[in-house]
């Protein structure tokens, strides 16, 4: 004996392909709201995490910035100790008597103190720049013309010892104010 599904209240094969794919229609869209909340958040995560980045960046780049402005400074520094050894050593070779040597440190620390001259931190300085370059000319000329020409007058010793002797204490201080003062300021 067959019966009719419609007259047991079971529904045909028809029904139950309606109700699976409205049970598929809820769970898809359930799921693809849950995607969407999933990337919005995973979105808003990223977006904060390139915030922290670019913060990190900028604060990497204010920390080279930073050493590359101590390095210069420390190089800085070191070619002032190494102008203040020239200097001595132009000293020290006029006292005996050595002009050639006394003109070749010369010539040295003029082109080492035109290339201090460009440096930055040395705005302040400009003046005192440009007397040890006069001076230094100035000192060039007369052992020059001691050298090479034989009637030439003396240099006057006593003179260039004290003038180099007063920008030997210049650089020190310059170097000193380098390398004291300026990290105090850096700090406020």
């Amino acid at each position: 004996m067959f019966i009719p599904a419609d007259s047991l209240g079971i529904g045909t094969r028809h029904d139950w392909f309606e109700w699976t794919g409205l049970s598929f229609t809820v769970v898809g869209t359930i799921l693809t709201i849950g995607g969407l909340v999933f990337t919005f958040l995973e979105a808003r995560s990223a977006k904060q995490r390139a915030g922290e980045a670019k913060t990190a960046a900028n604060a990497a780049r204010d920390a080279a910035a930073a050493a590359m402005s101590t390095v210069t400074e420390r190089i800085t520094i070191s070619d002032l100790g190494e102008l203040r050894r020239a200097l001595t050593s132009v000293v020290s070779t006029l006292e005996s008597n050595k002009h050639e040597i006394a003109l070749h440190e010369i010539r040295y620390v003029r082109l080492r103190v035109g290339e201090l001259r460009e440096r930055r931190g040395f705005e302040d300085h400009k003046v005192g720049v440009q007397e040890l370059v006069v001076d230094l000319a100035a000192i060039q000329s007369s052992l020059e013309a001691k050298l090479y020409q034989p009637d030439a007058s003396d240099i006057e010793l006593a003179t260039i010892s004290t003038t180099l002797w007063a920008h030997m204490d210049k650089l020190s201080g310059w170097s000193e104010q380098m390398r004291f003062q300026q990290p105090a300021e850096n700090q406020s």
